[in-house]
């Protein structure tokens, strides 16, 4: 799929970039997944989100926490699929305390 994506010129689209960190996640490269995200010209909440999630499938709760706060550096708002993905991150990391949602981000979500 990802041959496919660079011969047809392909790379450059962010769905095409998310279904790919999506796709190497999953079956275990996060490595890739983490290549593919950087390799992304302009990055959206869903691109965010997918590395995050990818992090998250693998145990890698400080990582996704990272990328989390990087995310907020760079200006993208987080959404409910964001906190879904750091909670998942934090429960198979084992770091129960891990994830803080403040007051603000909780009437984000719920609203």
């Amino acid at each position: 799929m990802h041959c496919f994506a660079l011969k047809a010129h392909l790379t450059g689209d962010i769905f095409v970039g998310c279904s790919l960190i999506d796709m190497y996640a999953k079956s275990g490269c996060i490595e890739q997944s983490q290549r593919v995200f950087d390799s992304l010209k302009e990055k959206d909440e869903a691109s965010w989100n997918v590395i995050i999630a990818g992090y998250g499938i693998h145990g890698h709760g400080n990582k996704a926490m990272e990328l989390f706060e990087q995310m907020q550096i760079s200006g993208h708002k987080p959404d409910g699929f964001t906190f879904i993905g750091l909670l998942m991150a934090c429960s198979h990391a084992g770091l129960v305390t891990g994830v803080k949602i403040s007051q603000q981000d909780a009437k984000f979500i719920w609203n």
